[in-house]
């Protein structure tokens, strides 16, 4: 009783001093954010989270946000956001300091995609605080955030090969003019890593010429003649394979010409990426090789049979496409399909020609037996009246040589008519101004629909045709074939130009990662589970969750499968690998755990990102058992979580009743010590000490903490 007396005052304390603290002066509100949501400077800022825990396997980037929240009364300047290094296991470190660091940039849209989206200021250039090519500093700080916005920055960290499974803890630093601020930032590093090489082949076009007029107004002297081109197209490709992405129109000069000529510079310029020695940094897909490689030359069979001899020796032959026709009868007649096709075979019987239509359309055309590559635009695949038609491909697929492919284009998610707003909302996209689930989800499409690889057209074309700095509105939407902006120096600063990644590039990758998961599951024999975690994101093409939540969580769930299957654990503890422990949403109730074991994802922490302790405050949280240590878990006998709630134990247990200790359930019951009564409590209501909580916070801490000494008193 003594005890629980000091922890309802000292969190009636606590709530005070949150309450005084913004009256005394305006202060930045700093919080952590899941990656997969948009941060729009105008919104509502995001609901205060102190505390972030991610779940990563090896070789994975690992990303979340910081959003900086400008106090109503005048602006600020945030100069510096830094990831720490992270304690881990047996005294191994994850090297936070490796992170990189992006302010995110904001693109203007003036003319919505369609329906769902909207007109204003949207998240999308990523402007890196120290590039990952040069190791420059850019213009990412000092950054300005307007009075009452919100300025978003996205932290990445690539987990290296190897790291020694298990949680690390630290912390990332927000720096503003004479304040700093920190965040608690857990990493479950999982005990299985995912490929360099994406399971998941992509097929990505770029203008040949469309970085060097991005970056310098067009091809040519002094800025881009043909070797000057090489370097920046090839890091362009670069930038795209560590997002996981293949250029596969990367080659910019045919080798040969009639059959005739030397693969020599071919070999020096390409070589790298088809072998696996374009990427060799630390932070880097080390070993990551490009999984389409698209002919570039004349219709001559003589030439398409000098590439494939080249290729097949040097064994590449399987990643080797033409790509004979682009959209019939728009890209050509379907009476041209059978003629390019056979010049193709005539070199190689096994050189795979490619051409984006459907099933039906090839065999109503005649020229289904011409096709090695079969491409339909997602909604060809699933028909919203007539349901799933894979079945249809399956015949295609009977024959040798043959790939199913799967792409999205302008339709039917916009108008692809600029200046006219419509299409129908709900479909994978890479609209800028649409949630950022939709730029994540087409690879759980692909998955779903069981396709070999996935084509994207374009990843520059705004860079051709306009400023995209200023605009990257495209065929009735904001974004179609474009994932870059030209990194200028007189724009972001440094010296060397360089790709400056789109949002949406993030979010590709993201769903890259996620397609490795499924992958690695059928790989293991549990492709039952696989398909189980797919339901609860994706139900038809044009039907999926629209909440990062549920998402996060089957990627949760998948992790710990693929741990099981291996018969290997990440949770510290001599439990089963995983747990149940949930993912909640930010500032929200979880779906609490009962796994022994703390860490991120244990018991103790609410799995990755969860929030399983106070949440907001007053709010029912989903519990786990007592013990461990963990981002945002219960503390009980003596174990600390950061912006955990005090004797949390039972799902049925309230904010009310943990703080005011009468809760029958968990041992601990909400006694914290009287020498570290008034930190636990701080902890426990939500609103740490210089963390700039808002006045509306602090009333529902001290309301919850009043309401605590009421129940208190009527079980006394």
């Amino acid at each position: 009783m003594r005890h629980t007396s000091r922890s309802i005052l000292a969190c009636l304390a606590a709530a005070l001093g949150c309450l005084a603290a913004p009256l005394a002066e305006a202060q930045l509100v700093v919080s952590a954010v899941r990656e997969t949501q948009k941060i729009r400077p105008a919104d509502p800022a995001p609901p205060v989270q102190s505390a972030i825990a991610l779940s990563c396997a090896q070789n994975e980037f690992c990303a979340f946000q910081v959003a900086v929240t400008a106090p109503a009364s005048g602006a600020a300047t945030v100069d510096d956001v830094s990831l720490g290094d992270l304690a881990g296991p047996s005294g191994a470190t994850l090297a936070g300091s490796a992170a990189l660091v992006y302010r995110e940039g904001e693109m203007n849209v003036t003319t919505p995609s369609n329906g769902s989206g909207a007109t204003g200021l949207w998240p999308d250039p990523m402007i890196p605080k120290v590039d990952d090519w040069y190791g420059e500093t850019r213009a990412a700080f000092p950054a300005q955030v307007t009075a009452g916005q919100t300025q978003a920055f996205w932290v990445e960290l690539h987990v290296p090969t190897g790291q020694a499974p298990g949680t690390y803890a630290g912390t990332v630093a927000v720096t503003t003019t004479g304040t700093t601020a920190t965040l608690s930032v857990t990493v479950r590093v999982r005990a299985f890593e995912i490929p360099s090489t994406s399971s998941l082949p992509s097929a990505y076009g770029m203008g040949w010429d469309g970085p060097c007029v991005g970056h310098f107004g067009g091809y040519g002297p002094p800025n881009c003649t043909d070797p000057q081109l090489e370097v920046l197209n090839g890091l362009y490709a670069r930038d795209a394979l560590n997002h996981r992405i293949t250029i596969s129109m990367l080659v910019y000069a045919p080798p040969v010409q009639n059959g005739q000529g030397s693969f020599t510079n071919f070999d020096s310029l390409y070589g790298p990426f088809l072998q696996g020695d374009a990427l060799t940094g630390q932070d880097q897909l080390q070993g990551a090789r490009v999984t389409a490689l698209q002919y570039v030359g004349d219709q001559s069979s003589a030439s398409y049979a000098a590439w494939a001899t080249h290729f097949k020796a040097q064994g590449w032959f399987d990643r080797l496409f033409d790509y004979t026709c682009d959209e019939p009868p728009r890209g050509c007649a379907w009476s041209d399909i059978a003629n390019r096709a056979a010049i193709v075979h005539a070199g190689d019987p096994d050189f795979r020609t490619l051409v984006t239509t459907s099933v039906a359309q090839a065999q109503q055309n005649g020229v289904f037996s011409s096709i090695d590559i079969l491409v339909p635009i997602i909604n060809e695949m699933y028909d919203p009246s007539a349901g799933s038609q894979r079945a249809s491909y399956d015949s295609f697929l009977s024959a040798p040589n043959r790939l199913l492919w799967l792409y999205q284009a302008c339709e039917p998610s916009s108008t692809c008519s600029s200046g006219n707003v419509g299409g129908q909302p709900g479909w994978p996209t890479v609209f800028i101004d649409e949630p950022a689930i939709t730029n994540r989800i087409m690879q759980w499409m692909d998955f779903a629909y069981q396709v070999q690889a996935e084509l994207y057209y374009e990843t520059t074309y705004a860079m051709e045709t306009q400023d995209a700095w200023q605009s990257q509105y495209e065929f009735g939407n904001n974004g179609d074939g474009s994932f870059f902006y030209p990194g200028k120096p007189s724009v972001i600063g440094g010296t060397h130009d360089i790709p400056i990644e789109s949002f949406r590039l993030k979010m590709l990758r993201e769903g890259m990662q996620d397609y490795e998961y499924l992958t690695r599951l059928a790989q293991l024999g549990d492709g039952a589970f696989a398909q189980a975690e797919l339901g609860k994101v994706v139900t038809a093409a044009n039907s999926f969750t629209s909440d990062p939540a549920v998402l996060e969580q089957a990627r949760f769930d998948m992790a710990g499968e693929i741990e099981k299957d291996l018969g290997v654990s990440s949770d510290g503890s001599a439990g089963t690998s995983g747990g149940t422990s949930g993912v909640g949403s930010t500032g929200g109730s979880t779906t609490g755990g009962s796994t022994s074991g703390g860490g991120s994802g244990g018991s103790s922490s609410g799995g990755a990102g969860g929030t399983t302790g106070s949440g907001t405050a007053g709010g029912a949280s989903g519990g786990g058992s007592t013990g461990g240590t963990g981002s945002g878990g219960s503390v009980a006998d003596g174990g600390r979580g950061t912006g955990g709630t005090t004797g949390m134990a039972d799902a049925g247990t309230t904010a009310v009743e943990a703080i005011s200790g009468t809760s029958d359930a968990g041992t601990g019951g909400g006694a914290v010590s009287s020498s570290s009564a008034t930190r636990h409590a701080t902890a426990s209501c939500g609103c740490a000490a210089g963390d700039g909580g808002a006045a509306a916070a602090a009333w529902d801490i001290l309301v919850l903490a009043m309401s605590a000494v009421e129940l208190r008193r009527r079980r006394a």
